[in-house]
């Protein structure tokens, strides 16, 4: 065994992730049948468990990106091995303390989802009615947005205020299935602003549409889930007590809604506008239940509006064509935090190469694909391909302050005629040169940057359509 490596196949951690699944599963029966002195026994076995502990040390390591020699992982384990739920009483790094938190949250984690699961299935509530992804939820506010019915939509952005949900409407009688010492752990999180903590982390994450694996947002949303599944509880019951009054009155009806959420955003579709407005005296009085007083903004779109924004996307439906088209674009909030983010980063690789600063710019772009893949909205893409192209101008006239326009325009910008162009290259990139002047004008390689509207392209046709669709000309630069 080498001094950089460990090796950890030492023990069979299948058979050990087996172990934590059978934990889990007695966990779930338990609660399903009411049994706490036997979820007590089980949640402390996973909170002393050695071995389980270990599991977790293994993965926490290989999600690491720096490589630890075998000393360090020693340590790590050493102390890791013999802590409690309270804080460290020795002095560790700040390395070695990430690692003593995400350890904690990952036991507590698996100590108690079985226990939202075993109330989530008693109370009929399956995981994909009470939270949808977004692109499930942007598939069905396009879908109705089409229909020539109007509808009228309800959406409400709790971001803001979940810092203001009390405790006791988090932890109420589900604390009852917990272990005193997981209890008694989760409070204090709590009165620590583990929600604004977790707010912080998954504010600026919405362009990544699928928020990356985190224990701490992983914790949360089991937290949360709790609390808004009994929104969900509460319309459920207030809808059906609603149909038998309306039953003596209208013969026949049936008006169905549509709720959908993702994280704390609320969004729920109905054609009467009377049931949004009783729908949102109710949502309000829930609110003061839980603890949040403060005045909410939420919205209600109507048939006449010409636009309607959730999830951070904006939706435009075309009214006078008769394909009934709508156009989805990126919300004005998402544009201005791109263009900040990419100032940010123009300014931090004023001094670098055009190779790697185009190579990490596209980086940069990537990780926004996702979300730009949901939008179809040509001319808002196209803007933002503008833009983008500036500030990559702007780049090269900081990199060389001294440099006249024309040379510029010979060394990053000039056209390539030897070089075929393709359609696809049109289509899907931006191309960059990189001129060596003391080699008559030869170019070493092409710097490739894809553009967001890639997919909202025709096919081209002439060579008119193929050069306006190229920043390099389309701007006359």
């Amino acid at each position: 065994m080498s001094y950089n490596n460990f090796c950890w196949d030492v023990l069979a951690w299948d058979k050990i992730h087996n172990i934590v699944f059978k934990f889990q599963r007695k966990i779930y029966s338990a609660t399903l049948l009411g049994e706490k002195e036997r979820i007590y026994f089980l949640q402390h076995k996973i909170l002393n468990s050695k071995l389980i502990r270990l599991w977790i040390i293994k993965q926490l390591i290989e999600k690491d990106k720096f490589r630890l020699n075998i000393k360090y992982i020693f340590f790590i384990c050493s102390k890791l091995l013999k802590f409690n739920l309270s804080l460290p009483q020795f002095s560790i790094s700040k390395r070695l303390f990430k690692y003593f938190l995400e350890m904690k949250f990952s036991l507590v984690k698996l100590a108690i989802e079985p226990v939202f699961q075993a109330v989530a299935k008693r109370c009929k509530i399956s995981s994909t009615e009470h939270s949808y992804s977004p692109n499930r939820i942007i598939k069905i506010i396009n879908e109705e947005l089409q229909q020539k019915q109007p509808q009228y939509f309800y959406n409400v952005c709790l971001k803001k205020y979940l810092c203001q949900i009390k405790c006791e409407a988090i932890l109420d009688r589900i604390s009852n299935f917990f272990h005193p010492k997981i209890k008694s752990y989760l409070y204090k999180l709590l009165k620590l602003n583990l929600l604004k903590y977790y707010t912080n982390l998954i504010t600026y994450h919405y362009y990544e549409i699928q928020i990356k694996s985190n224990i701490i947002v992983e914790l949360c949303n089991l937290l949360l889930n709790n609390v808004f599944n009994k929104f969900r509880l509460i319309l459920c019951k207030y809808n059906a007590t609603r149909n038998i009054l309306l039953e003596y009155l209208i013969s026949n009806i049936s008006m169905p809604h549509k709720y959908l959420r993702y994280l704390y955003n609320f969004t729920i579709i109905h054609k009467d506008f009377q049931y949004i407005q009783e729908v949102n005296k109710l949502f309000l009085v829930w609110l003061s239940y839980i603890g949040i007083s403060q005045k909410i903004k939420f919205k209600i779109w109507q048939p006449k509006d010409q636009k309607l924004e959730v999830l951070n996307f904006c939706f435009y439906p075309q009214k006078n064509q008769t394909s009934g088209k709508v156009y989805i674009a990126p919300s004005f909030a998402a544009q201005k935090h791109l263009f900040k983010t990419i100032q940010i980063f123009r300014f931090r690789m004023k001094n670098a190469n055009i190779n790697d600063y185009i190579l990490k710019l596209s980086l940069l772009l990537k990780t926004w694909k996702s979300y730009f893949l949901l939008c179809n909205c040509k001319k808002t893409l196209a803007k933002l391909d503008n833009l983008i192209f500036i500030q990559v101008y702007l780049w090269a006239i900081k990199r060389h302050p001294q440099w006249s326009k024309n040379k510029i325009k010979t060394k990053y910008f000039t056209r390539i005629s030897k070089y075929k162009y393709q359609k696809r290259i049109y289509q899907s990139s931006w191309i960059l040169s990189n001129a060596n002047f003391q080699q008559n004008n030869q170019y070493d390689y092409f710097c490739l940057l894809e553009k967001l509207r890639w997919i909202c392209l025709k096919p081209i046709t002439t060579t008119k359509h193929l050069h306006s669709y190229s920043y390099l000309y389309y701007l006359n630069i």
